[in-house]
């Protein structure tokens, strides 16, 4: 949307520019060329070269006549270059020498068009270049959590759990289970022979 409003501004803007060019172009002038002074927004600068037939002192007549009778903005001083040669006008002068501007043509200061269009232009840079920032950092955290989530399935193979503890030994109060002359304690292998009857120590029972 902002580049729209910029876009919108800026066509409109130079679309002036170029339709009084052309209004130039039609009156036999060539090269033409219209901007604005940089050091005075509202100065109209016309460039060209003069027509064939004319001399250069009905040439500027007739670009300063175009300009202050065509050129749809309001503006307070005009420079005219044509084959080099350089004649500016102040409104009271053109006003003068070629009566009231025609209605309508005033209703938009040329000076107050462009720092408009300017500030718009700097305002929407900024929103543009904020909404650019904001995409980048949300791109980011996406990419983050998107690896931490795979990095369990890309990292290093899991550790095997530890076996089992084995089962304790028999303790002192524990009796052999006598199973083919030999012991078995819950399911551990057989720990020897098992002694005689009479050397059975005391307390150890069947």
């Amino acid at each position: 949307m902002a580049l729209g409003l910029v876009l919108l501004g800026a066509c409109s803007t130079i679309r002036v520019f170029t339709d009084f060019g052309a209004v130039l172009r039609d009156a036999g002038f060539g090269d033409v060329t219209v901007t604005i002074d940089s050091r005075g927004p509202s100065t109209l600068v016309v460039t060209a070269s003069a027509p064939g037939g004319d001399t250069l002192t009905e040439a500027h007549d007739l670009a300063a006549e175009l300009a202050w009778q065509r050129f749809p903005r309001r503006f307070e001083e005009l420079r005219v270059t044509l084959d080099g040669e350089r004649r500016e006008h102040t409104r009271a002068q053109l006003e003068e020498a070629y009566g009231p501007r025609p209605a309508g043509l005033d209703e938009t200061d040329l000076g107050d068009e462009v720092t408009r269009f300017g500030v718009t232009a700097l305002v929407s840079v900024m929103v543009v270049g904020l909404v650019v920032m904001a995409g980048v950092a949300v791109a980011v955290v996406l990419v983050i959590r998107a690896r931490r989530r795979r990095r369990p399935a890309q990292g290093d193979r899991p550790v095997d759990p530890p076996p089992p503890w084995p089962p304790p030994g028999p303790g002192p109060d524990d009796g052999p289970t006598p199973d083919d002359g030999e012991t078995r304690h819950l399911g551990r292998r057989p720990r020897g022979p098992v002694p005689p009857a009479s050397q059975v120590p005391p307390g150890w029972g069947p």
